[in-house]
């Protein structure tokens, strides 16, 4: 399987974050013992980063983050929070990162330190990029590069720059990414960042490798590692060398290819860089499978498999099912290749990259044309032709034509043979008539036989065929019967008019019955609203349902001044016990995701508790939004830990939004999910709708989306104006 944008990218990406994590300016700080000491703890747990040695790395970096504490500036605190998150996303603990960085942002957007909120924004996009969210990385690359443009850092913009260009090449975007790439070049080159000059040479390497230019992309990553020489970081070295090796193996010059995939290996084992190295053991596959030295390929693969599952890396997953697919190819094993393909091709789908895609539509082809099976060949070249034209415009009707002209030619060799068969039959019937005339008799006897025991099958076959159909009417009956019950457990939609300025709900369960609820309760002027997704849909996730609004009743009706986690704390407690949940492997993670707010009217003020889910606050047009605890309601590893709560004001005309993940998690008729950023940018752009309106939009842009998809879970969003 040919190299795919990920591997490639993976690399920029790990070393150019580093590179703008380096952004820290001790000279617009007042020097003084504080600054020192915290920028001496940032500065060598990221050298300890830089050499592998993570452990220590984390180590310095907690104790930066210790320091600030005691102090009031924000300014430190951004930064060692920065340089933590940093350390812990480089270790593959993304969540962690992920928490540190959004609570740097927080700050840094409060204090105005507008420089240190571009740094995060970059470093939050390196997270999202390397769990391949491509939508959410575009999102902060693009905030950091429009406020590098609002404060004329250009330093900065050439950086934000060269990340989106790496994300639109990831996605094979070339015509977004070569133009970007080159306006980052031209102002590197003018600030004289010769770190960022062989970054930015390397990408435009892996423009021209991906149009299979590979004599001009060698040239580019040539370019790149003389350029790299003379870099501060040891990964801008490894970066170019690893894909000097790689445009060799293209050339079909192996003994150059290793040489050079050598180099990088030791660097990135020297760093103790798993992910990297995992990504480095893909061009050794490959070598060794044009080589056709298929156990030492099986070694690396065994290797790369090792280091994949153990950082969760589902796009490597990609290369690494097309690779095995290729040496059971290779051994003549078609059967078990095509599995591996099409298990490749399953996370290829998800995944979006064009690139991807590409590569196995034509190994799935090249298999099929290799059985003769022309119909299942003619299907996936038209795949293949269809990406390959949409990346490169290159002419596919020659190649199809002569696949369709080889199906046409089979289709009429097989009515040539059947009217052959055609002719032999008339001519036996001919010969025989004789015999037909006499057993005539004999036949009609048989005929009014069978006729006979055939009219019984049929009258037995048509009464268990209505047995059947009644059956499942019944059922049918029940299970609608089942939604009217749900539908009474429901507080009445009309009761938010009398609650709330405006408001709607978007309802729209996958079966007749849903796993989805939503749930009001006034309790001593205060109004309780949730939004809640049960484990499944259809009969399963209603019985949970049902369970759940029973449980939020009883609680509430007992408890004096409930908060929203306190109630949640409640919730939990009685779902493990109705289920009678133990923890056992074995057992069946149901639960209940919720959003649940306690809306103060009076006091203007909102209180909010969540489990993995998150809410929309909509004030002055700026969405905020409210994230809930990872933990479900249900059995989990942390079961005695209590939910957290947030609190917040409100203005009368603000808007709330809460809402399930069936309509973010909707696939369009090109296997894309819809993803939380077109939902935030949708709920944005239907701010200036009344509410009627805006569930009507709602409603049209998922139809929109979903076309002949099939509807994948229940939908639930709720929208409330305060």
């Amino acid at each position: 399987m040919n190299k795919t944008q990920f591997l490639k990218y993976l690399i920029v990406s790990i070393c150019f974050l580093l590179i703008i994590n380096k952004s820290y300016s001790q000279n617009d700080l007042n020097v003084n013992a504080d600054s020192i000491k915290i920028y001496k703890l940032i500065n060598e747990s990221d050298y300890y980063l830089n050499n592998g040695e993570i452990d220590k790395a984390i180590e310095l970096g907690k104790e930066a983050v210790e320091y600030t504490d005691s102090l009031n500036n924000p300014l430190y605190i951004i930064d060692a929070a920065s340089n933590l998150g940093v350390i812990y996303y480089n270790s593959n603990d993304f969540d962690l990162g992920l928490e540190l960085l959004e609570g740097a942002l927080k700050i840094a957007k409060e204090n105005n330190l507008k420089e240190q909120e571009i740094i995060v924004y970059t470093n939050i996009g390196v997270i999202y990029n390397l769990q391949s969210l491509s939508d959410k990385a575009l999102e902060y690359y693009q905030m950091a590069k429009e406020l590098s443009e609002e404060i004329n850092d250009k330093d900065k913009l050439a950086a934000s720059l060269s990340n989106i260009s790496n994300v639109y090449g990831q996605l094979g975007k070339y015509d977004k990414a070569t133009p970007l790439i080159f306006e980052a070049l031209k102002i590197d080159e003018e600030l004289g960042n010769n770190d960022r000059v062989a970054n930015s040479l390397n990408n435009l390497g892996n423009i021209y490798y991906f149009q299979e230019d590979y004599e001009k992309s060698l040239e580019y990553y040539l370019k790149s590692y003389e350029m790299a020489k003379a870099a501060s970081n040891v990964r801008y070295i490894a970066m170019p060398l690893a894909n000097i090796g790689d445009a060799y193996m293209m050339l079909g010059d192996y003994d150059l290819a290793l040489e050079y995939l050598n180099k990088a290996l030791e660097i990135f084992n020297s760093l103790n860089d798993r992910t990297s190295v995992a990504a480095l053991y893909d061009y050794y596959v490959n070598i060794y499978l044009e080589m056709n030295q298929l156990n030492k390929a099986k070694e690396y693969l065994n290797k790369q498999l090792e280091i994949y599952t153990e950082i969760e890396n589902k796009e490597g997953m990609i290369g690494l099912y097309g690779n095995l697919g290729q040496i059971n190819e290779k051994e003549g094993d078609y059967k078990a290749a095509l599995n591996n393909y099409y298990k490749s091709l399953i996370l290829a789908r998800r995944a979006g990259g064009f690139e991807f895609l590409k590569s196995i539509y034509q190994s799935i082809y090249q298999i099929y044309n290799k059985q003769d099976e022309a119909d299942s060949a003619l299907k996936y070249v038209e795949l293949y032709y269809a990406i390959k034209d949409s990346i490169f415009t290159i002419e596919k009707e020659r190649n199809i034509s002569a696949l369709q002209t080889e199906f046409e030619t089979k289709e009429k060799e097989q009515e040539i043979v059947l009217q052959n068969l055609e002719l032999e039959k008339q001519k036996e019937l001919l010969a025989n008539q004789r015999l037909v005339i006499v057993l005539f008799g004999f036949i009609l006897l048989m005929t009014v036989l069978f006729s006979i025991i055939l009219s019984r099958q049929y009258l037995a076959k048509k009464k268990s065929n209505k047995l059947l159909k009644e059956h499942q009417k019944r059922i049918t009956s029940s299970i609608e019967y089942a939604s009217k019950i749900q539908g009474a457990l429901l507080t009445p939609v009309e009761v938010l008019d009398e609650l709330f300025k405006d408001s709607f709900v978007f309802y729209q369960p996958k079966d007749i019955v849903s796993g989805d609820f939503y749930w009001f309760y006034k309790k001593n002027n205060i109004v309780f609203i949730a939004a809640a997704d049960c484990t499944g849909h259809g009969v399963p996730g209603a019985f949970m349902s049902v369970l759940g609004i029973s449980l939020l009743n009883e609680i509430i009706s007992r408890i004096d001044n409930p908060a929203p986690n306190q109630i949640l704390d409640e919730l939990k407690h009685e779902v493990i016990k109705a289920l009678r949940q133990k923890g056992l492997k074995e057992e069946a993670r149901d639960g209940i995701e919720i959003s649940l707010c306690a809306i103060d009217a009076s006091q203007k003020k909102i209180q909010f508790s969540g489990t993995k889910q998150f809410i929309y606050f909509v004030s002055n047009n700026e969405i905020k939004v409210m994230k809930g605890d990872r933990m479900p309601i249900g059995i989990h590893h942390v079961t005695d830990k209590p939910f957290s709560q947030c609190e917040f004001n409100f203005e009368d005309g603000d808007r709330l939004y809460l809402f399930t993940d069936g309509y973010i998690d909707q696939f369009s008729e090109n296997d894309m999910k819809f993803s939380s950023g077109r939902f935030k940018k949708m709920i944005s752009r239907i701010q200036d709708l009344d509410f009627k309106s805006q569930q009507n939009e709602l409603f049209n842009q998922y139809k929109s989306w979903k076309g002949n998809q099939e509807q994948i879970d229940d939908i639930l969003v709720v929208g409330l104006e305060l």
